[in-house]
């Protein structure tokens, strides 16, 4: 994929051998603009090399990836990351960089009860880490954020 710079969409699905452990697996995808990652059931972390997409990646969707148990800090990196859909990762965690992520405007987050827990409004773990997206659904029940939280 390494070769693939000019690609702006990759859907990768249902792909049950699919490794992405290599630092090369997708470090030359520097005009990735959307990406999904579903039903890989070997993926345990995110590819490093995604960081190469970092200026130009806008929609990431991570899907169905069980043996997901954290996002990267890396992650913001991706200063152009605008929605993060996160869906049927049961043991998957945030990153504390993820409030960094100021362009980030809609998390979807279904079928992650560990995410659903710590995401809770207010009182959860994790809520100080996301209360600053504008548009929040879990489990498909839009939160909805302060405007006071967003200064």
């Amino acid at each position: 994929m390494k070769h693939l710079t000019a690609l702006e969409k990759l859907v990768l699905w249902n792909c049950e051998e699919l490794n992405l452990v290599e630092d090369e697996d997708m470090q030359g995808l520097s005009s990735l603009r959307s990406l999904a990652i579903v039903e890989l059931p070997k993926l345990v972390a995110l590819p490093f090399g995604l960081q190469h997409s970092a200026t130009t990646l806008q929609y990431l969707w991570i899907g169905n990836c069980r043996g997901l148990t954290t996002l990267p800090e890396w992650l913001q990196a991706l200063k152009s990351l605008q929605i993060l859909y996160i869906i049927g990762c049961p043991i998957l965690s945030l990153p504390e960089g993820i409030q960094c992520l100021t362009t980030l405007r809609e998390l979807g987050i279904d079928d992650c009860p560990h995410l659903k827990r710590r995401c809770k409004k207010e009182t959860g773990e994790d809520w100080p880490k996301i209360s600053h997206i504008p548009e929040i659904t879990i489990d498909r029940v839009r939160i909805r954020v302060n405007e006071s939280n967003l200064l």
